[in-house]
């Protein structure tokens, strides 16, 4: 992850001046009077977050992979749904993709997933992303015209940009499943 720096910014000739020439960046800067804001979520300690996709926009700490190109993404009647786009997670492009930063080394994520894929190359779930290089994905898809849940995993550039199947199983049942991933210090 990138650490963030706040300064305060002036515009001269058109360009961003944080400092006045020959001053140094100081270390501390004083805090601006900002509104308190009621929408943020605890940053340590045990605690559990939850989203019922029940306001038009999306809270701030979900984020997205680079700068997003279109509008994939809409809320409605208390789901999230993203639109399908012909992008892996290792192609170094903008999939369709929201996320939350893991903040602990033990934690779960949960999500349930309404998906019924039209073609063995789509997939929707869950993801633990360190890089484009290194993913596990657990996804509902499709296999000879039959629901799975599949496990992929991406350990490298040597892997295939949408990451290698390493687990899968059929799913018997139609309707939404519930997908989770568990993290156990640099066990998943």
């Amino acid at each position: 992850g990138r650490e963030t720096f706040l300064m305060p910014v002036t515009w001269h000739d058109g360009r961003p001046r944080v400092t006045q020439p020959g001053e140094t960046v100081p270390w501390v800067a004083p805090r601006p009077k900002l509104p308190r804001s009621s929408a943020s979520v605890p940053t340590s300690g045990s605690f559990t977050v939850r989203d019922e996709f029940n306001r038009a926009a999306l809270p701030p700490y979900w984020m997205m992979l680079r700068n997003p190109q279109g509008k994939w993404w809409r809320i409605a009647g208390g789901a999230l749904q993203l639109q399908p786009r012909a992008v892996a997670f290792g192609d170094y492009g903008n999939p369709p993709l929201l996320v939350r930063r893991q903040q602990h080394q033990h934690a779960q994520a949960t999500t349930k997933v309404s998906f019924s894929p039209a073609s063995s190359a789509a997939e929707a779930g869950i993801l633990a992303l360190q890089s484009d290089d290194f993913y596990y994905f657990l996804a509902v898809g499709q296999d000879h015209g039959k629901r799975v849940v599949r496990l992929r995993r991406r350990a490298g550039r040597q892997d295939p940009a949408a990451g290698a199947v390493i687990a899968s199983a059929p799913l018997n049942a139609a309707g939404p499943v519930e997908l989770r991933i568990s993290a156990r210090g640099p066990h998943y």
